[in-house]
């Protein structure tokens, strides 16, 4: 396993339900968000740094493939890793698990780093790609 993986649980509440009973397609996106921030609060030190710095992370892009419902009060994980990388934008892989051990999701993010001022993509901040791997694609 990559020195990059975190895992990430939650349960499904009943508020995740859409009125076929199983979890809604969009709450998937925001499982995949928790885990993502979780994973950048485990690996990245001083995460709010590039905040302070005005810079900040946008998802720019993310495909989900769903393979199986999920269901009230469930346990689930997400595990977390990243992919490819470049100066300016990296992925995010990510794969959502039901408390069977069942694969019932997956998920890749592009991410890239905008400054805050000029709204405009930058290289991803030092203290940031430290804690991405060296999966490096672009030039």
């Amino acid at each position: 396993m990559s020195s990059d993986f975190t895992s990430f649980e939650t349960i499904v509440q009943s508020t995740h339900l859409d009125s076929f009973g199983h979890v809604n397609n969009a709450k998937f996106l925001e499982y995949f968000e928790w885990a993502r921030w979780d994973w950048a609060r485990k690996k990245v030190d001083g995460f709010e740094k590039f905040l302070e710095e005005g810079y900040a992370p946008a998802l720019v892009k993310i495909e989900i493939t769903f393979l199986k419902e999920l269901h009230h009060y469930e346990k689930i994980k997400i595990e977390t890793t990243t992919g490819e990388r470049g100066n300016r934008s990296f992925s995010f892989i990510q794969k959502l698990y039901n408390s069977n051990g069942e694969l019932c999701s997956e998920a890749i993010s592009r991410i890239v780093f905008i400054d805050l001022n000029t709204r405009k993509s930058v290289d991803i901040p030092a203290h940031f790609s430290a804690g991405l791997g060296s999966r490096i694609v672009e030039p």
